[in-house]
């Protein structure tokens, strides 16, 4: 029951690094990963490949560069990233953190041990409860913002995956093995190579086939390899949601 967590540390200090690092390590255990990296090139270049990083520790003052001003990037691009500052100068920049950005933290060096544990006891217990009810998709047009009980179903068709909402269709480059993992699992099913379904929008449920309660009601077929299993799920579903 751990929960794995991928943690980023950006400060230009390599010594403070390494002896945070150690710190966490020795705190955590091996269920954390932690990144370091002391400029904000090689921090752009850690998040591209490191989407599902959990909390950003960033240091204000870097070479040439304000943290805040360079979170406020950040987050356009990474919306649902946690950002703690951290400064030797905090009340300096106090103000304008809050200002700027909602940051997660702000801790100020020297850091506070227990402190630090804290902010990191209070996410690992808000990402053990209940998942957030909308997810920011990306779509051609930048992040959209979804709410799961907006989504109708979800189409795969190779390179895109569409999501059908009540009023919209958006266009999204994931896979379904993605979108199962941010899902919440109680009423989503896929039924289908090439479907999932939210089973709150269901208007018909037949053995192979359930009609949907959009408009268009749409017509999703099960697939013969799932029928017992998606069978299961809807009772379940239903047991657990009475109308």
């Amino acid at each position: 029951g751990e929960i794995m967590m991928k943690l980023i540390l950006c400060d230009d200090d390599p010594k403070f690094l390494e002896y945070m690092k150690r710190f966490l390590i020795s705190e955590l255990g091996f269920t954390t990963i932690i990144l370091t990296c002391t400029d904000y090139k090689r921090l752009f270049a850690i998040l591209e490949t490191n989407t599902d990083c959990d909390l950003l520790f960033m240091d204000i003052c870097l070479p040439n560069q304000n943290g805040i001003l360079l979170s406020q990037k950040i987050l356009k691009q990474y919306p649902q990233l946690l950002i703690v500052f951290i400064s030797g100068y905090a009340d300096s920049y106090y103000q304008q953190a809050f200002l700027k950005v909602r940051p997660y933290g702000f801790l100020r060096k020297p850091v506070d041990h227990q402190l630090l544990l804290q902010l990191i006891q209070k996410f690992q217990k808000e990402q053990a409860t209940p998942s957030p009810n909308y997810y920011y998709f990306k779509t051609s047009d930048g992040l959209e913002k979804i709410l799961f009980d907006d989504i109708y179903f979800f189409e795969n068709n190779g390179h895109h995956v569409y999501i059908y909402t009540d009023t919209d269709v958006f266009s999204v480059r994931t896979t379904f093995s993605k979108i199962l993992s941010i899902l919440p699992a109680n009423h989503f099913i896929q039924c289908h190579r090439r479907y999932i379904v939210n089973l709150k929008h269901v208007k018909k449920y037949q053995k192979d086939y359930f009609i949907m309660a959009n408009e268009s009601q749409d017509k999703i077929e099960i697939s013969q390899l799932r029928i017992s299993d998606v069978k299961k799920h809807f009772f379940e579903f239903l047991a657990n949601n009475p109308a």
